[in-house]
């Protein structure tokens, strides 16, 4: 009886830690471009104030493209190609991507802090 609840509490913590090991945010999904992972680097240094700092993976007029929301008050969100060039400002004061939130098909959450 002793061995088996051991084993039952071994097994549940080696879950634990492995669950918790996995949910590591700070974590960039694999095969993100290079030029992406700079700027997430960049991204790292700022702290959050006002919501999340996020970059997310969609598919948007062809196009693979990366999506970072505003992350204060103030601010507007930023789309860029796989080599890093700004598209646009899809929340506003842009017209190249107005429709960008009823045509842009959710790929993947790139990265989040």
């Amino acid at each position: 009886m002793k061995k088996t609840l051991y084993n039952i509490l071994i097994s549940f913590f080696a879950c634990t830690i492995l669950l918790f090991s996995a949910c590591n945010l700070e974590q960039v999904a694999p095969d993100t471009p290079d030029c992406i992972i700079l700027k997430i680097d960049e991204l790292k240094e700022i702290p959050v104030i006002d919501k999340p700092i996020a970059v997310y993976e969609y598919y948007y007029k062809n196009l693979v493209v990366y999506y970072i929301p505003a992350y204060f008050d103030g601010m507007m969100s930023e789309l860029y190609d796989e080599q890093c060039n700004l598209l646009c400002y899809p929340d506003g004061g842009d017209d190249l991507c107005s429709d960008f939130h009823e045509e842009a098909a959710f790929i993947r959450l790139i990265w989040e802090k």
